[in-house]
């Protein structure tokens, strides 16, 4: 038997396993347990945590782990449901994120939890239409690291008791809403081009000397 399909499992499915596996846990749970138990796919899980997260129905607890909100907790109880759809709330140029790029998507995450990990990034970012999201977002995280966008931090953070470790970025600037992106030049190598500034943006460990007029 085929494993069920992202739409076929709803996001109260979702939630009710987060708030049963944090009263287990109080650590909370993990994507890998969502998607286990539910029989998705890692993406998929990714992208009904994110819906949760979106509309205060689940929090991060640590990196990597997921608990509910006291919302979260009350929704069940009452025997609420979530409509689906986007949120009533939402802004219009939220609700035709899917029909934008992953890259896009992680740059406006970015402004909302400054300090990130991957994993974390690609919770509130990724959908179930991103082919390779996680080499995307560490491509992408890389480029904006090497233009000075980016700060890799010293420690390390944990994914849960025992756990492995994954590396922990800081925004330090947020230019606008456009993500920034590489492009090729005609009179050099690529570079960041930031539409925001309408400006290209120079790699820190760029040659001094390359691209400076003759």
């Amino acid at each position: 038997m085929s494993a069920p399909c992202e739409t076929d499992v709803r996001q109260m499915d979702v939630l009710k396993l987060v708030i049963e596996g944090t009263d287990c846990d109080s650590y909370g749970v993990t994507r890998d347990l969502v998607a286990q138990e539910l029989g998705l796919r890692g993406c998929d899980a990714n992208h009904k945590l994110g819906q949760l997260i979106r509309r205060g129905l689940i929090c991060v607890a640590s990196v990597g782990r997921y608990r509910p909100t006291e919302s979260g907790r009350e929704l069940l109880a009452s025997g609420g449901t979530i409509p689906s759809g986007p949120m009533p709330d939402a802004p219009l140029k939220d609700r035709q994120m899917s029909n934008q790029s992953l890259r896009a998507r992680l740059w406006r995450a970015m402004k909302r939890k400054p300090r990130f990990t991957i994993p974390e990034i690609l919770t509130l970012a990724s959908n179930d239409t991103d082919g390779k999201p996680e080499d995307n977002a560490r491509t992408y995280v890389r480029e904006l690291k090497r233009a000075g966008y980016l700060t890799e931090l010293p420690r390390r953070e944990k994914r849960g008791r025992g756990g492995s470790s994954v590396k922990v970025f800081w925004l330090r600037e947020h230019t606008g809403p456009e993500h920034p992106r590489v492009r090729k030049r005609q009179d050099g190598p690529p570079r960041l081009y930031d539409p925001n500034k309408r400006d290209w943006v120079r790699w820190i460990d760029e040659d001094p000397d390359v691209g400076a007029p003759s």
